[in-house]
């Protein structure tokens, strides 16, 4: 029980990197716990909605928006901002970190994933997605969807709970572009299955670097 020792509840974290070298894969799982807060930079000077209007103006050098730890984010901004991705296609990196971004919001951008081919990084970390919004991102994994490589789920104000971990897991199986992932398990079967999808894609990857160069 880790409320003994004064310390969060802690889940295992579990975060899959490609390696460069061509016949190697390496991973490893580290413990996160529920107050884990993000190290990135903040970004608290941002235009909000500038950064909006350059995303529905599908401006080609606009790739990334990084909104991390902006408080003066809205949810009617994460709204605009989501409808706006819906024709972008230039954007290939999202970033909103400790946003209040909760289930509606993952509801909406997972509908925008099913057709979207330019997104390959999504940072949805310390936010409140719950149950709802995290069978919406899993299901999007098993859409047609074949871009997205990174997909960051640590820290939510409130736990998915074993059903919705293990729907998750069971949706990577139909997943193989998904090579990194990260989200505070708390069901250890659920966990044992996204290892297993993880490192099958991970092998993916590596059989078709390979293939470059052959």
């Amino acid at each position: 029980d880790s409320s003994s020792n004064g310390m969060s509840v802690q889940a295992a974290f579990c975060y899959f990197k490609l390696r460069d070298e061509a016949t190697r894969i390496k991973g490893w799982a580290r413990a996160a716990p529920r107050s884990y807060k993000d190290e990135e930079e903040t970004t608290a000077d941002i235009d909000v909605d500038e950064t909006i209007a350059s995303v529905l103006a599908d401006n080609p050098s606009v790739t990334e928006v990084n909104l991390n730890n902006v408080s003066k984010v809205t949810s009617e901004n994460l709204d605009q901002l989501i409808e706006a991705l819906a024709t972008n296609t230039h954007i290939s990196k999202l970033q909103l970190t400790n946003t209040r971004f909760k289930d509606s919001h993952a509801k909406a951008l997972a509908q925008l994933l099913i057709t979207n081919t330019t997104m390959l990084s999504l940072n949805l970390e310390s936010n409140r997605i719950g149950r709802e919004g995290i069978k919406a991102l899993s299901k999007a994994l098993t859409s047609s969807n074949a871009t997205l490589r990174e997909l960051r789920l640590v820290n939510q104000y409130q736990g998915a709970g074993a059903g919705a971990e293990m729907d998750f897991a069971k949706c990577l199986e139909k997943n193989n572009t998904i090579i990194k992932l990260g989200y505070s398990f708390t069901y250890p079967a659920a966990r044992v299955l996204v290892d297993k999808y993880l490192t099958r894609n991970l092998d993916f990857e590596r059989q078709k670097r390979a293939n470059v160069y052959v």
